[in-house]
């Protein structure tokens, strides 16, 4: 499957640990009525994200690793299953993350004034041990201008 969007990787050195952020923006959800195979699109994009993923990383060995962005589906679904399970065994993590009212929409439709998360944040188990406290989703009245997504945080702690 190819990957439409496009993948960004950045490798990281952080106090002396590599560490490797992925950032993904998997198929729009907005034109599934009229293209009937772009959740099937998603879920492909996923797998061979993941795949990449884990042909560079050696996550089982204890890589530190980060998969960020618009997965464009609801954290049950098939593409978020491609990253946080494999083979029934737990892969990446999602980050508890949530707004300063325990609200965790990160994007709104406005035609259909529709709220729901699409926005993720996923660690290897080694970077999830790093995570000071849960993330956070921005919620500042400006967090809307520009974008109809919210910012999604975490905060990282590596010791020195």
């Amino acid at each position: 499957m190819q990957v439409n969007r496009g993948l960004l990787e950045v490798d990281i050195v952080t106090n002396g640990r590599p560490w490797a952020l992925y950032v993904v923006h998997l198929k729009s959800r907005l034109d599934s009525a009229g293209d009937p195979q772009s959740a099937t699109q998603r879920e492909g994009e996923a797998r061979a994200i993941r795949d990449i993923v884990r042909q560079e990383q050696p996550i089982a060995q204890g890589a530190l690793v980060a998969v960020v962005g618009d997965f464009n589906d609801a954290r049950d679904a098939a593409p978020l299953k491609r990253f946080t399970e494999l083979d029934g065994k737990p892969l990446l993590a999602i980050s508890p993350d949530a707004d300063s009212h325990g609200e965790t929409w990160t994007s709104n439709y406005g035609r259909a004034d529709e709220y729901d998360r699409s926005d993720y944040i996923l660690f290897s188990p080694g970077l999830a041990a790093l995570e000071k406290k849960p993330g956070g989703i921005e919620d500042i009245p400006e967090s809307l201008i520009g974008s109809d997504h919210r910012l999604v945080w975490a905060d990282l702690t590596f010791p020195k």
